[in-house]
């Protein structure tokens, strides 16, 4: 159901996007580089089924090449659901109540992996048998490389999150430091930094913070080239 809304609010079958109730729908185009020969659409509410399918039992007779399952199929259904509910409309689909809508951790998905996480953006429908494990990471987890090709300053890398920010910080000799202060970014963070001086050895890494606290990433020497 929630697939088959979304083709109505933004897909193939966004001409039946004008009701105050949930719709759902399937589009399809049959045809060959002749042209089309079969457009149908199919659609359903809490209460009803529809199916228009505009065709020929003659697989040799094309559609005018203005058909197609989008088009006229999807049109005459919205036809017939106003007729249907002129004068009331039909329930909402409801979830059922084995099945959850989980919020996951963005880091894991980047590695494939199904993580649950109450800070979380991105949300996806479970069997309530099968809910991912909650996450045992931290937004403030930071971990840095550096690149430091000849002929060209240090390169400090670290993935970022949108809600925290980050202090890149340079420690040479006794002295530490901040040379970089990262706001309001998501992704990867790819800074040179352009005041180190050649054959001189300096030690990066980057303090994260949030409402919740701050953490240090791991720290890197290098030899400024």
């Amino acid at each position: 159901n929630d697939c088959l809304q979304e083709t109505v609010l933004s897909g193939t079958a966004k001409r039946m996007n004008k009701f105050n109730f949930a719709v759902c729908a399937k589009t399809g185009t049959v045809g060959s580089s002749s042209g089309n020969t079969d457009a149908y659409n199919i659609c359903y509410t809490t209460e009803h089924t529809l199916c228009c399918w505009i065709g020929s039992n003659n697989s040799t007779n094309c559609l005018p090449l203005n058909v197609n399952g989008a088009t006229y199929p999807t049109l005459f259904n919205c036809a017939v659901l106003q007729n249907l509910y002129a004068n009331n409309t039909p329930k909402n689909f409801e979830e059922p109540s084995d099945v959850s809508k989980i919020l996951l951790n963005n880091e894991a998905l980047t590695e494939y992996l199904l993580e649950q996480d109450e800070e979380g953006t991105t949300s996806y429908y479970f069997d309530n048998r099968y809910l991912p494990e909650r996450t045992n990471r931290s937004k403030l987890d930071v971990e840095i490389t550096i690149n430091n090709f000849e002929g060209s300053k240090p390169v400090i890398l670290f993935n970022a999150s949108r809600d925290v920010s980050y202090e890149i910080y340079r420690k040479h000799d006794s002295s530490k430091q901040l040379i970089k202060e990262i706001k309001f970014t998501n992704g990867i963070v790819n800074y040179t930094d352009e005041t180190a001086t050649s054959e001189e050895i300096y030690e990066y890494y980057v303090v994260s913070k949030n409402n919740k606290g701050s953490k240090e990433s791991n720290r890197i020497k290098v030899l400024a080239n």
